[in-house]
């Protein structure tokens, strides 16, 4: 909750799940105020600022999340109208998003390589069998699609609607070619002892933190309806 007050703006209440809170200086947090979206930025080590522990997430745990207790936290730097601000920053971090989903990928895609080669049944390399291949051709097909959007992405050198269809179509393969990587490597895949597990995971929680695509599908086809 934020109020106004003759200190400037006062921040009362819980954000959960705020990314990188735990080592982070600064925190940038989106605020409802006089019926708009504002942002604020507070110093971490501001009084009456609380940083839980770091949470155990489902994956992407390199980036530690934290949930932030506000009791009477002065705020600064107020921008009155963030929303373009938060769709500006929600787009320039599709690029850099995309390329975290290509180093899943590929290095998912590497140790599904280099296991069916290794890995024998029926009298021969399992990666002889059309099936295998078949997968493996899926999971670097949707390695290259992330890491030539991130390209694309990162250089700002496409449209909106080429953005959206970009991201879009790249964030939704992250997870059936993370989870092929883990069904190639059979019960080894499960396991935590290997790198699998953790890229699968790494791969469902990066797309949770995307955000679903329906609404930036359907913004891409109000936008051609125009």
């Amino acid at each position: 909750r934020a109020t106004r007050s003759d200190r400037g703006v006062t921040l009362e209440g819980r954000a959960e799940l705020v990314v990188n809170a735990p080592i982070a200086r600064w925190l940038a947090l989106p605020v409802r105020l006089d019926g708009a979206v504002a942002l604020v930025t507070v110093a971490t080590d501001a009084p009456g600022l609380n940083i839980s522990d770091p949470l155990v997430t489902l994956g992407a745990r390199g980036c530690p999340t934290a949930d932030v207790l506000a009791d009477g936290v002065v705020a600064s730097d107020l921008t009155a109208d963030a929303m373009p601000v938060l769709e500006r920053a929600y787009r320039l971090s599709r690029g850099p998003a995309l390329a975290i989903g290509a180093g899943v990928l590929s290095a998912s895609l590497a140790t599904a390589e280099s296991y069916a080669r290794e890995r024998y049944q029926g009298g021969s390399a399992i990666i002889e069998h059309a099936q295998i291949r078949a997968m493996l051709a899926d999971m670097a097909v949707h390695a290259t699609l992330c890491r030539e959007a991130s390209v694309r992405l990162c250089a700002e050198d496409c449209s909106e609607e080429t953005s959206a269809c970009l991201f879009s179509s790249a964030k939704d393969g992250l997870t059936p070619a993370a989870s092929s990587g883990v069904q190639i490597l059979g019960g080894y895949g499960y396991m935590a002892d290997y790198p699998q597990e953790g890229r699968l995971r790494d791969a469902r929680q990066l797309r949770s933190l995307l955000g679903r695509p329906d609404p930036l599908l359907q913004k891409i086809w109000r936008d051609r309806a125009v």
